[in-house]
């Protein structure tokens, strides 16, 4: 076993499309297509750049209804990692290097159709801190300024374990602003 590493993550991007094989099954003689999905887990940090399994980058109108016409071409995909963070399309790695406020980094519509399998960063038991570590405005994690952007995500959020990698407590306002509801 490869134990988790701090200073180690994974980072995916360019991932709107996802590969896709189908194979045929058969079932009772008759043949039945059946779609292969994608899973990627690690045990270190992920973060997901841009649009991930959003092919033509569909679902970032404001109405719901909209986005259901543009799921063509989504497979079943899961990630699973220490801590996931979303990063929208416009990200650029060089805002990790500098110290800008969140902003200073902002968002752009994202869609983002996976499930998400992680860790968190449990609320402290005592009453004499003030820190909360949050519900879904905290799960997944964020680094931008999501002030009037929209992140449209399809999929199942479960959180199983306490973060080890990401382990330090993670907040809103000073590090991000969480996308519109």
């Amino acid at each position: 076993m490869v134990p988790s590493r701090s200073n180690w993550a994974v980072q995916l991007h360019n991932a709107s499309v996802l590969p896709n094989p189908t194979r045929t099954a058969h079932f009772s003689g008759a043949p039945h297509a059946d779609v292969s999905g994608l899973t990627l887990a690690t045990n270190s940090a992920l973060y997901i750049q841009g649009n991930f399994n959003a092919p033509g980058g569909g679902g970032t109108s404001t109405n719901p209804e909209a986005n259901f016409g543009n799921l063509g071409g989504e497979v079943p995909a899961s990630l699973v990692a220490d801590a996931i963070t979303v990063l929208s399309t416009s990200w650029d790695n060089q805002w990790s290097m500098r110290q800008l406020s969140a902003s200073q980094r902002r968002a752009t519509n994202t869609v983002v159709s996976a499930a998400f399998v992680t860790g968190n960063v449990p609320t402290p038991n005592t009453g004499t801190t003030n820190f909360y570590s949050g519900g879904v405005e905290n799960f997944p994690r964020f680094l931008e300024d999501w002030a009037s952007r929209t992140l449209t995500y399809r999929g199942s959020m479960v959180m199983l374990f306490r973060s080890e990698v990401q382990a330090r407590r993670w907040g809103f306002g000073q590090v991000y602003s969480a996308p519109q509801p």
